[in-house]
């Protein structure tokens, strides 16, 4: 980890005369995020998001095949879904540009709010409180979607990977996502990435992410 330090710096976070231990600690904790923050970056214009789960630890707790990920895959399954939606509604897109584009620039160019690099898979566990192993709690091991830089309303933080579909919505599942017009949706059956792990809002549900 490299540290810019300043006077006021060293003033404030090194008070304690174990300075090592206490770099070593944030490493420990930070070290691995930025990592993962270093892969995106280089990976240039790879936005499949793989690299995210070059560990197999998280690879094992997102349940996803490697095969399946891609952050990057937003598209139509069906053309003539597509062509009958275009009839059936007028919708006016938020972004004309390719995924990949949009990614890479965020909505409209506003590279500003474009957040989605940020993007990270944190690790965590939970105890059980009915299931116990050898007269401890079995613990469960997840994984969860988490910006590591401060994010605001209107922010742009990736794209929600799956198929677009325009049918009769008796044939979603739970995990796929409602779309503002009625009779389209996200199918997200064939597909896994880093937004995959956001909890789906209930219908009437508060929700602090959307489709747009």
């Amino acid at each position: 980890m490299l540290l810019y330090r300043t006077q006021l710096f060293r003033a404030n976070c090194f008070k304690g005369p174990n300075e090592l231990e206490t770099l070593l600690s944030w490493n420990k904790v930070y070290g691995p995020a930025l990592q993962r923050l270093r892969s995106r970056v280089i990976a240039a214009n790879d936005f499949s998001g793989k690299c995210d789960i070059e560990d197999e630890d998280i690879l094992k707790r997102t349940g996803a095949r490697r095969e399946e990920w891609a952050n990057d895959s937003f598209e139509w399954f069906y053309a003539s879904e597509k062509e009958k939606c275009r009839l059936d509604h007028d919708i006016e897109p938020t972004s004309c540009e390719s995924t990949v584009h949009v990614l890479l620039n965020g909505l409209n160019y506003n590279s500003e709010r474009n957040k989605s690099v940020f993007i990270d898979l944190v690790r965590y566990e939970v105890e059980s409180e009915k299931t116990y192993y050898r007269g401890k709690p079995a613990v469960s091991k997840r994984i969860a979607v988490c910006p590591i830089v401060p994010v605001a309303p209107g922010d742009f933080l990736g794209t929600f990977p799956g198929a677009l579909r325009y049918t009769k919505q008796e044939h979603m599942s739970t995990s796929d996502l409602l779309a503002p017009v009625s009779g389209l949706w996200l199918d997200r059956s064939k597909v896994s990435g880093t937004l995959s792990h956001i909890k789906v809002a209930e219908a009437g549900e508060k929700t602090n992410v959307c489709l747009v």
